[in-house]
């Protein structure tokens, strides 16, 4: 009962959060600014969304490109296809479960490409470094193109938030994990013999020979060029997005800084981003004069054609990674037979 508690917990409370936070942000609307948003979403120019769309799918396949930089020095050489899908499966998964999608494609790269799992695992921790240094560099940027902008929005809108996490109770959490983590690793170093105890070590070791895997890199500078170009489609998507209505046309690179920056924080809180990113691009945009509500319907525009892609792609990659994987069950079956008989 609790494992199933537990589930369903990890399903339902995500998407609570992300349902309430929609709540939260539109029941003091009047009708009129009902109106406005209803509006905005039938005057929107979606060719400029369909071409935003296009660029979404190529940061996919570059992400996936990208990933199997990391996977091919340790000795492993996926397929392309089951490369991308695994990543686009990945963010469907994520859309259902918070965080599921990790855990599922890298067992995915196990059970179809001969991957191990916690080999995937560590080029996965990797490429979330890499990216979690290019979002910091995003935000820098975004400050140093707008400083007033960005400091009064944190200002006003984070203080709460970084005075929970910075409190001397998180610092405390925070070493204690780190003293358990290091307790951990002397117990495993100790206690070999046991089963668990093994597998469990194999995991740990097997992610740090991903997380070295950007060491082994035969062209690093290939790998930093396509961590950037993925991150430049996210920046234009959103850039490219601003043409969809006319209020939001004018703004420029800047402001596509800013709410890349702080919508990523969005994608994180809730699963893809539900609710919580049209709230925070709304509230952003309101600092460059464009009115809450034209903003928060461009935020609703923007999450739904990235989410249209996911769902779509998504489906698409579980039923070719499925055809696939039958094929080539066939022709390794066929091979297997020619074998015996010629033998």
């Amino acid at each position: 009962m609790n494992k199933t508690l537990s589930k369903i917990l990890k399903i339902v409370l995500p998407l609570a959060i992300g349902f309430l936070i929609i709540w939260l942000f539109t029941r003091k609307f009047t009708q009129d600014q009902i109106d406005d948003v209803v509006d905005a979403f039938k005057r929107a120019n979606y060719w400029w969304i369909v071409l935003s769309m296009v660029l979404g799918i190529l940061s996919h396949y570059l992400r996936a490109v990208r990933w199997k930089m990391l996977i091919v020095p340790m000795g492993y050489n996926p397929p392309m296809r089951t490369t991308f899908f695994a990543v686009m499966i990945m963010y469907l998964a994520n859309l259902a479960i918070h965080r599921l999608g990790e855990v599922s494609r890298c067992g995915i790269m196990d059970r179809y490409a001969n991957v191990p799992f916690q080999n995937a695992l560590g080029t996965m921790v990797t490429e979330r470094l890499v990216d979690l240094i290019l979002l910091l560099v995003v935000g820098l940027c975004a400050i140093l193109f707008q400083y007033d902008l960005v400091i009064n929005f944190w200002n006003t809108n984070m203080d709460a938030y970084v005075a929970k996490f910075s409190s001397s109770g998180s610092y405390l959490v925070g070493a204690g994990i780190f003293m358990l983590f290091v307790l951990g690793y002397l117990y495993l170093s100790r206690k070999a013999e046991n089963a668990f105890i093994l597998k469990i070590r194999k995991v740990i070791i097997g992610a740090w020979e991903g997380i070295k895997s950007v060491g082994k890199l035969k062209n690093p500078v290939s790998f930093i060029l396509m961590s950037l170009s993925i991150w430049f489609l996210y920046l234009a998507m959103i850039y490219i997005g601003f043409f969809a209505l006319s209020e939001t046309s004018s703004l420029g690179w800047p402001a596509a800084f800013a709410c890349l920056f702080i919508g990523t924080f969005g994608i994180i809180v809730t699963p893809g981003g539900l609710g919580a990113y049209p709230a925070l691009i709304s509230t952003l945009l309101v600092m460059y004069g464009i009115e809450g509500t034209i903003g928060y319907a461009l935020g609703w525009i923007v999450w739904g054609a990235q989410t249209v892609i996911i769902i779509v792609v998504g489906f698409l990659s579980l039923i070719l990674l499925s055809v696939y994987n039958k094929r080539k069950n066939k022709r390794e079956a066929v091979d297997q037979h020619t074998v015996e008989v010629s033998g």
